[in-house]
């Protein structure tokens, strides 16, 4: 048996990367804050800059221990220093020093990698940061260095004679490329993160500054590294046939910014307007033409000034032509971007397009459009058309309305533009797209339809719920002049024991439980990982059914698109022919999707065939996920007929009722829908944003009365109210309201009183129905067991019970068991009424719970063991009260039709009768 030889080092490196750059009369230099080992990050808030002199500064990296140790001994040297000479180090004197003193532990030797910098008694930089003017050490050096050397536009130092040793950046370039630096260091170092602790050397003095610089937002720092930064015009009509629409217009693109102010903060967005009088744009100057048209704002990051700018928008009294106007804005672009950001520019045309366009000098309007189409094809650009048709829009030339709707709709075939039409202010808001959400494919990969047949498909989400922006502490403990706190709460758990409450448990002590019933089973990870179920990735059919037999109701979660591979013909073909057949055969298809190899879980779902009405588009499929049989919740409602006909409604009722409910239909024959979906915001996101933007001007405003726009979403619609009046009032004179006392008693006292109208006999189901409404699970007792004094709100504290699946069982066997001794234990019939006060409670629990079969057999055998027992004036009781077996019609999961459930009380009678 060989011994391996145990290795041991006395260094350690605690990562981190240090940046110095030397201007003509400046010097930056910086570094993270991050200090780890290995893979474990010790802290996040660790300074590895030291001043050491009033003009010299250093940053150091590697093993921290030594780090500190040389800068004590540098610290100590530069004060015997000063007392023998009484002044301070130069920086080119500090730069001597550091040489000897890192030379003399050359044998054991500080595990520290410096940058020293600073200004001379000239105040210029000092040429001791390397060649170039740069230099850069730690553990993402090589990764900035040469994007340094690209940078900084300083000369090769190999060239003779020598070059000066500076870079000619001004010192606000210098101090952005650091950040630049570190927010790409960032996102591949995993030991460079944080916060970005920048020192700034000149002749004012010294400064610093501090930033955060992690893995999810450092990349802000460059505005060219933001990857979704999205460029974006505003194109909008402010002519004088747009002037009542302006207010809602003014709303809307407000409240873009805003939004963008939230997600997408580093957005840039110019604006245009046309119709206008004055005319202010490049291409006025530089070609002629384009008159009418103004640059409102130029392509800039969003801001509080484009929200303001926004809120008061000119009044133009010329016809503006939306075309010259569509092209100012992309000569904006074009200017502002050039070949670059391709997919990621956006032009938001929003006119209604009532005033016909300018004749072009050559060729048709068509071929005007189809020019400036293809002009947005190859820049990668995107528009989108709202096209306002309000109400009000009487009297207008309809043959120019019906020219610019074909000129809109060449751009939507020609081009990668989308045309929406509004009418009125609350589908203007849910038009104009306020996020810039770039798809993601879920999953690539074969659609196997059986072992020999695959298609190649790519899956997108269709729709997604927009939530509610997530909310942070915020803490204000710190003080108001500290420009570098972050406000931030940091929660840290600790978990300890139980037998003793001040030990802290490790996290290598630590097991994870799963409760299994009353006890809990400890699993390792270990454990965990070996039964975990593994399925393999892929998208599998399963069969096909009638579209028939898929309820809407059933889809769960959110939509997504089946596409075929784009630029497989073989796929877009196979795809478009399956989707067709299942169209025609009104078929839809069962799916299994395990959308990445190891996901813990398996999705069935549906697709459904979507044919694709344009020649462009290929045909694709919708997919929904479908619940498994224990997920379907049916709640049934039960039916008129079940109740006496003295409480049916008459057919005069009935028909008010039917006009009632067609009232609120949303899409009558011959309007357009109301609220459609995909025009409709989240009221509740809309007020949010809106009372966000007056806050964070004044956060002791007060909240402002709900919007009109807003107010149509939330309340009912007033016009169509005064529309069906008539309707309302036939409902109102059909029926009449009466208050039901009942309600408000306990279920003990409704069991005894008979419903007015009923005879003594003829109390019925209904009584015991109507009692049982009463009942509300909602005891906090933890209550063990069914009582003498209180049975049934025993039971329902029981049955209510979350902790553990076993409450529901133990308290229909509790009920039971109190049952069958109230009966067998009672004397001329004393107990009967509370024993039915019981089974009534026991019925309306199982039908709750799922449990109909565990009430039948226990009536069934209830009626037995009165028979064995000599007890038939209980069941006497029980067929008086018209207490029967739960049917399929109250519970779903009874296996016991409507009129075989009334028999348990028919089949009694004469064997009742026969025994008297």
């Amino acid at each position: 048996m060989t011994k391996q030889q145990a290795n041991w080092s006395p260094y350690d490196n605690n990562g981190g990367t240090c940046v110095a750059i030397a201007g003509a009369d400046y010097c930056v230099i910086a570094a993270d804050t991050r200090m780890s080992t290995g893979y474990n990050i010790l802290t996040r808030d660790y300074s590895k800059i030291i001043q050491l002199a009033d003009k010299s500064v250093m940053a150091s990296s590697g093993f921290q221990a030594d780090v500190r140790a040389l800068q004590k001994v540098l610290a100590a040297r530069h004060l015997i220093y000063q007392h023998q000479h009484n002044k301070q180090m130069s920086c080119p004197a500090m730069a001597q020093l550091l040489s000897n003193t890192l030379y003399y532990k050359r044998f054991f030797p500080y595990y520290a990698f410096n940058v020293l910098g600073g200004l001379d008694n000239e105040g210029k930089a000092s040429a001791l940061l390397g060649w170039g003017g740069i230099q850069s050490q730690g553990s993402g050096a090589t990764l900035i260095t040469p994007f340094l050397d690209n940078q900084l536009k300083s000369p090769s130092p190999l060239l003779l004679p020598a070059k000066d040793a500076v870079t000619p950046l001004s010192e606000s370039e210098a101090i952005d490329l650091v950040k630049t630096c570190f927010a790409s260091a960032t996102e591949r170092d995993i030991y460079t993160g944080d916060k970005l602790e920048i020192v700034i050397l000149n002749a004012s003095g010294i400064r610093r500054e501090l930033e955060k610089t992690s893995t999810t937002i450092s990349v802000i720092f460059s505005e060219e590294m933001a990857r979704n930064k999205e460029g974006l015009v505003l194109v909008l009509d402010v002519g004088p046939s747009m002037h009542a629409l302006l207010p809602e217009i003014e709303k809307v693109c407000s409240m873009l910014v805003q939004k963008k102010l939230i997600y997408n903060k580093y957005d840039e967005v110019g604006v245009v307007v046309f119709g206008t009088a004055d005319t202010k744009n490049d291409l006025t100057v530089e070609v002629g033409g384009y008159e009418n048209v103004m640059v409102l704002r130029d392509v800039k990051v969003v801001d509080g000034d484009l929200i303001d700018a926004l809120h008061q928008l000119p009044r133009g009294s010329a016809h503006g032509d939306f075309l010259d106007a569509i092209v100012v804005g992309m000569d904006m672009l074009i200017k502002k971007y050039g070949p670059t950001n391709k997919g990621k520019k956006r032009l938001c045309l929003i006119t209604n397009a009532l005033t016909p366009i300018k004749d072009p000098f050559e060729g048709t309007k068509e071929d005007q459009v189809n020019t400036v189409a293809a002009q947005m094809m190859t820049h990668g650009m995107k528009m989108d058309c709202i096209v306002i048709r309000a109400n009000q829009d009487l009297g207008v030339n309809k043959e120019i309305v019906k020219e610019n709707d074909f000129l809109l709709s060449v751009f939507s075939n020609r081009s990668s533009s989308k045309k929406v039409y509004v009418e009125t202010a609350t589908s203007l808001l849910g038009a104009l797209r306020t996020r810039n959400i770039s798809p993601v494919t879920i999953y690539r990969g074969d659609f196997e339809l059986s072992s020999k047949v695959k298609i190649k498909v790519w899956v997108y989400k269709k729709t997604s719920e927009e939530k509610f922006p997530s909310l942070k502490k915020y803490s204000d403990k710190a003080p108001p002049t500290d420009k570098f706190a972050t406000h931030e709460i940091k929660v840290d758990y600790e978990y300890k024991s139980i037998e003793d409450p001040n030990r802290v448990v490790p996290p290598e002590q630590r097991i994870k439980g799963y409760r299994y019933g009353p006890q809990v089973v400890p699993i390792s990870s270990a454990e965990l990982e070996a039964v975990k179920f593994k399925p393999e990735k892929g998208v599998k059919l399963l069969g096909f059914t009638d579209a028939s037999n898929i309820m809407r109701q059933y889809y769960m979660r959110d939509v997504n698109i089946f596409i075929a591979e784009p630029g497989n013909t073989k796929a877009i073909l196979a795809v478009s022919a399956l989707a067709r057949a299942m169209k025609e055969l009104n078929k839809v298809a069962i799916i299994r999707c395990v959308w990445r190899q190891g996901q813990a879980n398996v999705v069935v779902g549906v697709l459904t065939p979507n044919v694709s009405e344009k020649d462009n588009i290929p045909d694709s499929f919708y997919f929904n996920v479908l619940p498994f049989a224990e997920d379907v919740r049916e709640f049934q409602f039960p039916s008129f007929s079940n109740l006496p006909p003295l409480m049916q409604p008459n057919e005069q009722q009935q028909q008010a009722a039917d006009k009632f409910v067609q009232m609120f239909d949303l899409a009558p024959s011959g309007k357009e829908e109301a609220l459609q979906p995909n025009l409709t915001p989240n009221p509740v996101l809309e007020r949010y944003y809106r009372s966000l933007e007056l806050k964070s001007k004044d956060s002791d405003a007060a909240i402002p009365p709900l919007d009109e726009t807003l107010r149509k979403i939330t309340e009912p619609d007033a016009e169509l109210l005064y529309q069906n009046r008539a309707v309302i009032e036939e409902f109102h004179r059909s029926f009449e309201l009466k208050e039901n006392p009942k309600l408000k008693k306990s279920s003990r006292r409704v069991l005894k009183e008979k419903p007015s109208g009923s005879s003594e006999e003829g109390e019925g189901i209904s009584a015991v129905g109507q009692a049982m409404d009463a009942i509300e699970y909602t005891s906090n007792v933890k209550v063990e067991k069914v009582g003498d004094s209180n049975p049934v709100q025993d039971f329902e504290a029981m049955i209510s019970r979350r902790d553990s699946p076993q409450w529901i069982t133990k308290a229909i066997q509790s009920m039971k068991d109190k049952i069958f001794d109230l009966v067998e234990n009672s004397f001329e019939g004393d107990t009967y009424e509370k024993a039915l006060e019981c089974l009534a409670a026991l019925r309306k629990g199982c039908i709750l719970e799922q449990e109909p079969k565990q009430f039948n057999d226990f009536l069934r055998h209830l009626h037995k063991f009165c028979r064995e027992k000599n007890l038939s004036g209980f069941s006497e009781y029980l067929m008086s009260c018209e207490m029967m077996l739960i049917s399929k019609n109250e519970a779903p999961e009874s296996d016991i039709p409507e009129h075989e459930a009334r028999l348990l009380i028919v089949k009694k009678e004469p064997k009742a009768e026969q025994g008297s």
